[in-house]
């Protein structure tokens, strides 16, 4: 069994493994490439040629995910042909994800805030999957401009301001 582990949805995930040879005679064998192209894997090398008793291949699989992937638990069985001799089977697990964060409010309610004033309202952040989850905060910036006596203009401050600005939360942290 060959377990990816969780893999986040349109990005790929890499993993060795090494079979070895306790016979007594050389062996050959290959990976049925159509089948790893089914499953989104790649293994490499894809076919050995008379491996030797008591000696060992090292293998890359390279799982990778589409980007319109659901999310899901996935299970691929990829047989191992041993040219003359019986097939063997590799189980291929993957749980493709995707980082989601849950808010304590939808929206902000400041309520009444007097002129020139600051009030500060607090949210927090949870991260519900099994992955970490990085965040961000950004805006557009959109000048805000107040007309003062007789037709001037002053810009005005940010309305608004978050802290902090970005953050990395681990599975299951608020």
């Amino acid at each position: 069994m060959c377990d990816f582990g969780n893999v986040i949805v349109g990005s790929s995930k890499k993993k060795s493994f090494r079979l070895t040879n306790v016979g007594k005679i050389p062996v050959s064998f290959n990976f049925d490439k159509k089948l790893q192209s089914q499953a989104n894997i790649s293994i490499e090398p894809d076919k050995v040629q008379k491996l030797m008793p008591n000696t060992s291949q090292f293998f890359t699989v390279v799982y990778t995910t589409r980007k319109q992937a659901k999310q899901k638990r996935e299970k691929f069985l990829i047989p191992v042909d041993v040219r003359g001799g019986p097939q063997y089977m590799i189980e291929f697990i993957a749980n493709q994800t995707i980082p989601e964060l849950t808010m304590s409010s939808e929206t902000l309610d400041f309520e009444q805030v007097c002129v020139n004033t600051r009030k500060t309202v607090k949210i927090r952040l949870e991260n519900t999957k099994e992955v970490n989850c990085e965040w961000w905060f950004h805006t557009k910036p959109e000048p805000t401009v107040s007309v003062i006596g007789g037709g001037a203009k002053k810009e005005e401050g940010e309305r608004y301001q978050v802290w902090p600005h970005n953050g990395l939360l681990l599975p299951g942290q608020r």
